[in-house]
Parts: structure tokens; sequence; C-alpha cells
């Protein structure tokens, strides 16, 4: 990409004050990403068949590194024995991106860690997106934090209201993602963290936007 498409993407990332409207699509960036070399597949070419099934209780002393709904808030996963895990869970590896089924309207998309030597494992509330080595975990992440996705996934939920509302990995199969190469996607991730630090000294905040 020549250096004036670079700056414009750059300055489309720089439009939100608050980081509460980091997943709001932008129209420059839907644009940008019609852009020679941005490639389009959909969503649903990217999430896993399913989760293998784990049941930690039946390793009551092992230990888990468990991402739960409930501790997505300190971006932290639990470090827990099975024995005080009370369903079964799903394995995930580091990188691999969680998608919240649950009200799809609050924003939880959560790039897996590596915070322990442990296996990891993950709530069944999960949509799994399992590491593809043409996509930057963090770049899918920030997609999946568009208004413009969570808008239609919850226009899309079954449920009536709430944490009652849940999608399907399904709902997902034919929504547009467009992407460019993997150094092009680093650099505006880089771009949209510096916007972040930015932000926590009162600056501005960068997102990314939906592919056409």
């Amino acid at each position: 990409m020549d250096g004036g498409k670079k700056n414009r993407m750059t300055a489309a990332l720089v439009n939100r004050p608050t980081r509460a409207d980091v997943g709001e699509a932008s129209q420059s960036i839907r644009q940008s990403s019609g852009a020679r070399g941005w490639r389009r597949t959909t969503l649903g070419t990217l999430i896993a068949a399913r989760g293998k099934s784990v049941n930690p209780s039946k390793k009551p002393n092992g230990i888990f590194e468990l991402y739960s709904v409930p501790s997505f808030p300190g971006r932290s996963p639990e470090i827990i024995a099975g024995k005080e895990i009370g369903s079964n869970k799903q394995e995930v590896h580091s990188r691999s991106v969680l998608l919240c089924k649950i009200n799809p309207r609050i924003n939880r998309a959560w790039v897996v860690g590596d915070f322990s030597k442990h296996p990891k494992i993950a709530s069944t509330e999960w949509i799994i997106f399992p590491e593809n080595e043409a996509i930057e975990p963090s770049f899918l992440s920030y997609f999946l934090q568009q208004n413009a996705v969570r808008d239609f996934l919850a226009a899309n939920a079954s449920g009536i209201g709430g944490s009652l509302m849940r999608v399907k990995p399904a709902t997902l199969r034919d929504f547009p993602f467009a992407y460019p190469e993997r150094e092009e996607q680093e650099r505006i991730v880089a771009e949209i963290e510096k916007q972040f630090s930015d932000l926590d000294e009162g600056g501005g905040l960068g997102f990314l936007g939906q592919g056409p």
C-alpha cells in the first residue's frame, strides 16, 4: 500500500473519543478495505466447527487456564482446579479469538493468551475462531468489536432479551470480512493500540471498520 493510502487509513482510525466506541464502523475504512491487496471472505470460514469438549471434573486436581465470561472484564483467565469447575468446557489454544454468544450488544471479543503452562479451556458461551496464519488475532478481535458486527448479531439473536439473548455460530456464516496482508494488519493493530494509549492520556481513539 502506498504512503498516501496508509496516511488516509491512519487518519480514519482516529475518530472516537471513548474506549467504549472502539467497535463503531468507519466508512473510510470500508472503502480502504476494497483497495488492492485486501482479501475478502466471510467470518463463517474462520469459525471452528466445534471446540473439543472438556470435562474438568474428570481431573479434579488438575489445574486449568479458564476463559469464562465473568473473567472477561479483567482480560485475565482464571487459574483454577478442575474440581472447582461445575460444567463442561471447550478446549482452546493460544491466539485463538473468542466471541461471546450472550447478549451480543455487549462488546466481548477476547484473544486467548498464554498466561500459564496449564491446559486452556473456555466456556461454551464463546464462539471460537482458531488461529489462522493469514489473520493477526488482534486484527480479527477488533473487527468483531465493531458496532456493525454487534448490531447484526443482536438483530439475529434468539431469546427474550439481555442475558437470555444468544447467537449461534451459523449466524456469522455469511458475514463479510476483508483483510490486508499480515504486515498491514499488524500496522493497523499497532495504530489502534497507540490510539488507546493516547486516549489514556486524553487523546483520541483508534478502531477498525468493516469490510464492504
